[in-house]
Order: C-alpha cells, then structure tokens, then sequence
C-alpha cells in the first residue's frame, strides 16, 4: 500500500513538471545601462529609505506582467510611447520577480556587473516564451486578424508557409488550424513589427485586432534665425516637420555669427509630433565710430539702416559678420561702408564727413574743356570732386557751340553728361572758301580752254589757208591738222564743263553767303543757340 502512495506521489511530482516545462515563460534578452538618460535625475523620487531612486525601463512584447523587488517597487508607470514599463525601485536591487497569467514565476537577477545605483536610468528587455503545443490536433478552428493600417504582412512561428496580409479572415479562405496557442507576427513598412500570441479554438473564429505602431515621429523644427543649419544623424534636416526615426542621438544647430547649439534629441516612436524651438545665441563684438574731422561729430549713425546712436560712439555691441555702416548730417555727403565685425573683441572705424561728391563729366565728343563756376578743371572724360549745390557748368571744344548750364549737385549724382552741337558760322564759312576756291577755279580753267580752242582754231585755219585741202597722203601738214582738230575739240569741251561747274559754284557760294549773313545768336540759361534762315 506504501508503495502504490508513493508511486502516485511521484507520478504528480512528474506531471507537475511536464506543466512547468510546457507553461509559457519570461525570457530577459538584455539588461544595461542608459548613460545618456536623465529621466530618474529629472524626477528624483525618493523611495522608503529616503534614497533617490533609479529607473527601470522595462520593453516587452508580453502584457499584464507583475514585477517585484525587495525592498518593494515605489512606483510603476506604464508608458505608450513607446511602450514601456517604468519601475522606480531602491538602490542596490539584484533580484526582480516577474509573473502573470498563464506565464510562470520567475526571478532575474541582476547581472554582478551593473550595479544599480540613485538616479541612474536601466533598460531591460523582457521576451514571451509560448509554448505552442496542441490540445488536440484533430480538432480544428479559424482565425481573422485585422490591423490598422491594412496591408500589413502576417507570418507564424513555426509555419514558415504561412504568408497572408491584412486583412486576412481564415473563414473565407477555409483554412483551418488545429486548436491551441499560435503565435503570429504583423510587420508593414515604417511601423514596429507587432506579435501576438492567441487561442484557436475549437469550431470558432478568433478575431485578432492590431493596432500598429508607427516606428518615427515627427519632430517640427522652430529655429531661429531661418538660415541656420540643422544637423541630425549625419544629416541635414528642415526647417519645419521631419520625419524622424525611432533613435537618440545628439541634435546640432548652426549658423554663421551664431554660437552652435547642441543637445540629445529623444525621437521616440508613435507617430507623435514634438516641437523642437531653439534660438541660436549671436557671437558679437563692439564698434566704436571715430570722427577725424569736426563734420563728423554728432552726425547720426546707422547700422542695417537702424539709427544706433551719434559720432563718436564707444563700444557699442554688435553682432559678429558683414555690416552696412551709414553716417549721414545736413549738408554734408553721407558716408556709406561696408563693415565686419570679429567677435568678442572691439572693432574701430574712422569716419570723414565733408560736402564733396565724386562727379564723372562726359561729351559727345570727348576732349570738351570743363569750366565749373568759371574754374577750368579739365577735359572730358573727367571724374572730379565737386561740393554739394547749384554750380555754372560750361563746356567748350572748337568748331563746337559751348555748352552752357545750372547743375544741381546733390549726393546722389554720379555723372555729367553732354552732347555738343556743331558751330553753324564755322561750318558756313567753310562752304564759302570752297566754293569761292572753285567758282574762280572754274573761271580760270574755262579762260584757259577757252583762249588755247582759239588757238588751235586759228593753227586750222591758218594751215588749210596755206594749202587749201588736207590730201588723203599721211603727210606731216594732215597730221598736225588732225591733231589740231582733236585739240580743238577737247579744249572746247573742257570750256564748256567749266562754264556750267561755275554756274553751280556760284549759285553755292551765294546761298552760303545768305546763310551767313542770315546766322543769329541767341545766349540762353542753357547755352547760346543760334537761328537760321535759309535762302533756297
């Protein structure tokens, strides 16, 4: 009887076992140390020793898990994004336990070379361990799983076939599988793969619901100034919304003249969108503005067209980089200068303030001599300094009338420009000589060719006298009263042309004459101008 009793101890002794052995577990992937975070600083909470205490951050794919350590948690918080447990527990723990339903309980201990300690953060990582066994194969059921969003891919542990996508109902498709535990996966791009383990049971659908969860965030950037350049990763983001990653990494801002900024940028997963607005702090300097004349003291004085104060000015604090610098007085030119400022030092500029400005003089043609209030000052082309003003301007160039006029100066005048007029009387008066040279030209060439016709005229006659007829015989006497003929005739002709080239001379020369005699100057603010009539 004994021994029946104790076969049946030892056969429940057994069994027990074989249940432990197929129960579903904890499995702790990873327990380490986060350097980087500061969460437990930020929150110093104090546990019932009065000691400051630190973060455990628990990840698991397994929910309604229990945790406990001696001395006893101070707190739990259960976070969604991401989804993490937090447990703030004493300094000095080595030993949490873990249970909940359908899983068995089990104690971890901590690792002997992390050594948990007052505001420090920890990261540990705890994994389902499913035991997939079948009640019964030879009873059957069906699955429908849904995500949100669809299209996801399903796969199961241990069924390498099985490849469906959201939404997938095993009814519709008359798919059975035997009843008990499963284990599927969902993963689509861009979001955390997501696992589940659920009972198929016998003759039902089992609908499985899933949410998945985007793996980046969106982080809005609101940076001061717009140029500055943002660094993240080894990349340059934008201002404004960026699609981020699930990561933790040091975020750098820059700029010119700006100094940089650095921090550890947390981009937790979720889909969130956090708000990142940061003002870069400028480098800057001092200015001082120097007069080196009397003029100068007390002008007004502008930086990017901002009024900052009066000559002289000291140590005044500016921004590091290019400058316009601008000083301006009554009735004196404005000084205007291009400037850079070096940081954390002191930047001197003198400044010279008189009424003088830098003039470019210009004519059609080139070579006009200048006068300004009756001062010659050169020949065009000119650039010359002349006072703020009203100013008499002449311009004279032979053979040219003189340009005369009031030229108003003021700061913004860069150039004087002129187009010169030719003098109408020199002009005539060279028309006159010349027809006057070719009137009497005409005259003398027609009395010459006119006296030399005679001639050879009277040499013909003389000769036919002599012998009444020229022979037909090439004798000398018919020569020379061919040739005599042809003389005549050239002679006569050029006496002829002569006589009409004077006729259209003369009629030249007189209508210069009229011109001239017709010429009127008038002398105005402008110049002096002239009138013409003109005889035709």
């Amino acid at each position: 009887m004994f021994k029946f009793f104790y076969i049946i101890i030892v056969f429940c002794f057994l069994q027990l076992i074989s249940i432990q052995l197929k129960a579903d577990k904890f499995q702790v992937e990873s327990f380490t140390k986060d350097e980087k975070d500061i969460a437990a600083r930020k929150a110093e909470l104090k546990d019932i020793n009065d000691d400051y205490c630190a973060i455990i951050k628990v990840r698991t794919n397994v929910d309604g898990i229990l945790f406990k350590t001696y001395p006893d948690i101070t707190k739990i918080e259960y976070k969604s994004n991401p989804k993490e447990i937090w447990l703030y527990v004493s300094p000095g723990i080595k030993l949490i336990t873990m249970s909940g339903t359908g899983f068995v309980t089990q104690e971890y201990v901590i690792p002997n070379s992390i050594k948990v300690e007052s505001l420090s953060v920890y990261v540990m990582v705890v994994k389902g361990v499913y035991d997939f066994t079948g009640v019964n194969t030879n009873d059957l059921g069906y699955f429908k799983v849904i995500s949100n969003p669809p299209g996801a891919q399903i796969s199961m542990e241990g069924n390498p076939a099985f490849k469906e996508y959201t939404p997938y109902d095993g009814l519709a498709k008359k798919q059975q599988w035997p009843i008990g535990k499963k284990r599927i996966f969902v993963e689509l791009k861009d979001y955390n793969q997501k696992d589940t383990v659920f009972l198929i049971e016998k003759d039902k659908v089992n609908e499985i619901n899933i949410n998945l969860v985007p793996a980046y965030s969106y982080v809005d950037f609101k940076i001061t100034p717009k140029n500055a350049t943002i660094r993240f990763e080894d990349k340059n983001l934008y201002h404004g919304k960026n699609k981020i990653f699930k990561t933790n990494s040091e975020l750098l801002i820059s700029a010119p003249n700006y100094y940089d900024h650095k921090q550890t940028l947390d981009v937790p997963d979720g889909g969130d969108t956090q708000i990142v607005e940061i003002e870069l702090i400028p480098i800057t300097g001092t200015l001082s503005i120097i007069a080196t004349n009397n003029n100068a003291i007390g002008a007004d004085i502008f930086i990017d067209e901002i009024l900052v104060g009066t000559v002289p000015l000291n140590n005044f604090t500016i921004q590091q980089g290019e400058h316009k610098l601008k000083v301006s007085k009554n009735g004196l030119v404005t000084f205007v200068q291009n400037i850079k400022i070096i940081g954390n030092q002191e930047n001197s500029y003198p400044v010279l303030l008189d009424n003088l400005v830098s003039v470019k003089f210009a004519s059609d043609p080139w070579g006009a001599s200048i006068f300004v209030d009756d001062k010659f000052i050169g020949t065009t082309p000119l650039e010359n300094k002349i006072s703020l003003g009203a100013h008499n301007i002449r311009l004279e160039k032979t053979g040219y009338n003189k340009h005369v006029a009031k030229f108003d100066v003021k700061e913004s005048t860069t150039i004087y420009e002129c187009k010169l007029t030719p003098d109408a009387l020199i002009a005539e008066k060279k028309n006159l000589v010349k027809n006057n040279i070719m009137r009497y030209s005409s005259v003398a060439l027609f009395g010459s060719a006119f006296l030399y016709s005679g001639y050879q005229g009277y040499t013909i006659y003389d000769n036919y006298q002599k012998y009444q007829v020229a022979t037909d015989q090439a004798t000398q006497l018919h020569q020379d009263i061919i040739t005599s003929r042809n003389i005549l005739f050239v002679s006569g002709s050029v006496a002829v042309l002569s006589g009409v080239s004077y006729f259209i001379f003369q009629n030249k020369y007189k209508k210069s004459k009229s011109r001239i005699q017709s010429l009127s100057f008038i002398p105005t603010d402008q110049g002096i101008y002239f009138s013409m009539k003109i005889n035709f």
